[in-house]
Order: C-alpha cells, then structure tokens, then sequence
C-alpha cells in the first residue's frame, strides 16, 4: 500500500512548512534556519518513505488472495 509513503509526505510538509513558520514567526531566527527545517522535512521523508519499503510495507500480502 501506499499509506506509509503518504504518511511521509504529510510529515515533510509538517516539519518543513511548521519548522519554517516556527524559526521565522516565533524565535525570528535566518532564512538559514527556513532551509534547515526544510532540509530535515526532506530527510525524514526519505527516511520514513525507506524504512517502510525496508519493512516490508510493499510485499505482496497473503491476507485476501
């Protein structure tokens, strides 16, 4: 399935958009700060989007056949 790909999608929008609002509203932090938050969103996304390939998540399933 493709639910943990998406799943990694909404969490590098979160930590990448949330983390930028953040540094720059909040702690008035640089734009180097904006394409670190950024940097990490993409990071885990790959992370998350590897880890779940890595367990498995797009092995066909015996479940239903």
């Amino acid at each position: 399935t493709v639910v943990w790909p998406v799943a990694a999608n909404f969490i590098r929008f979160g930590v990448g958009a949330g983390g930028a609002a953040l540094a720059v509203t909040v702690f008035d932090l640089s734009v180097a700060w904006v394409f670190a938050s950024l940097a990490l969103g993409m990071a885990l996304y790959g992370i998350v989007t590897a880890a779940s390939i890595w367990l498995g998540a797009w092995r066909k399933s015996t479940r239903g056949a």
